[in-house]
């Protein structure tokens, strides 16, 4: 645990290894908050039937643009971000967190409990830009861009296959 602590808070090691591991540090979370805020909804008696994740229907063409198209979009879209709120906040932790909130609101969007699944990967999407911009800017983007490739290659796999 305390390597993993380390490896995401400083450029340590190569950053192909770091997007391997903080491919599943943004994913598993991920999975059991979302999952967890179902158990809880249904629980309580509310519908959640029409803000799953599971309910989207993809097609072939929304897949390439949900995998290819919009990480990138929204790695850029976070860097501006980041830009922006550390001229108030110098603070990586906070500045994460609080584009952690942004991002996983804007999914909500798409159905309410999207927040949850979506807010721990911008977490560490935002934080990981954070610590390889130290590197540089390309760094920076590809160390957010591709944990989130994954994580929505992998999320919307199982969505488009399992229907």
């Amino acid at each position: 645990m305390n390597r993993l602590i380390k490896y995401f808070g400083e450029p340590s090691i190569p950053l192909w290894k770091y997007c391997l591991i903080m491919f599943p540090v943004g994913m598993v979370p991920s999975y059991i908050f979302y999952g967890t805020a179902q158990v809880i909804a249904n629980i309580l008696g509310w519908d959640v039937h029409n803000h799953l994740m599971s309910q989207v229907n993809l097609t072939f063409k929304d897949m390439i643009w949900i995998i290819v198209i919009s990480p990138i979009v929204e790695t850029f879209i976070l860097a501006g971000f980041i830009v922006i709120i550390q001229k108030m906040i110098n603070n990586r932790f906070i500045v994460s967190l609080i584009l952690a909130l942004l991002f996983g609101a804007l999914h909500g969007i798409f159905g309410a409990l999207w927040f949850f699944g979506a807010a721990w990967p911008f977490f560490v999407f935002a934080y990981s830009y954070s610590v390889w911009r130290e590197i540089s800017f390309s760094h920076a983007i590809m160390a957010a861009w591709i944990p989130h490739l994954l994580h929505n290659t992998t999320s919307f796999s199982i969505m488009y296959y399992v229907r």
